[in-house]
């Protein structure tokens, strides 16, 4: 694997004055990792990303210290973490689209378009290998439940405190 995302320590970064916003962003973004991750490992789909031609720099606009590197230039491609060399396309997305990235629901296109994420380059190179990417939504999602913080607002059965 080539891959080489580095997780981020969920107690530095709330030791650090993140709070729930950054931990929730740390989460989704370890969550979105994976998920490519297992994309760069798989040989076809490594070699149908690498289609892409292109290398991205992922940020999360909560968390700036959230970055990877996505280099779907090559074969196999490769799931860095942090900045690595020049990136062709610098994209930026907030928690809730990265949560959402590879659901049918969420258009990258139309998240740009509605200035909701940001990008500089030629991000069409990165469009057109989406649908690829949202293939994995069934794993995203099994990641994203298997990680999910007990909200107040889910029903405790009695007997528990």
């Amino acid at each position: 694997m080539k891959s080489s995302v580095g997780r981020v320590d969920v107690a530095a970064s709330e030791q650090a004055g993140g709070g729930s916003e950054v931990l929730r962003a740390t989460r989704a973004f370890d969550a979105f990792g994976d998920v490519l991750e297992a994309a760069a490992d798989d040989p076809v789909t490594g070699h149908r990303l690498a289609f892409g031609q292109t290398t991205v720099e992922l940020r999360v606009a909560e968390a700036p210290g959230l970055v990877m590197t996505l280099a779907l230039d090559r074969e196999p491609i490769e799931v860095l973490d942090g900045v690595s060399g020049t990136p062709e396309v610098v994209l930026t997305v907030r928690t809730e689209h990265l949560e959402e990235f590879f659901t049918e629901e969420f258009h990258l296109a139309m998240a740009i378009a509605t200035g909701a994420a940001t990008y500089r380059g030629p991000v069409r190179k990165l469009l057109r290998v989406m649908p690829i990417l949202q293939s994995f939504a069934v794993k995203y999602r099994a990641r994203a439940a298997a990680v999910a913080p007990v909200t107040a607002a889910e029903p405790v059965s009695e007997g528990t405190a």
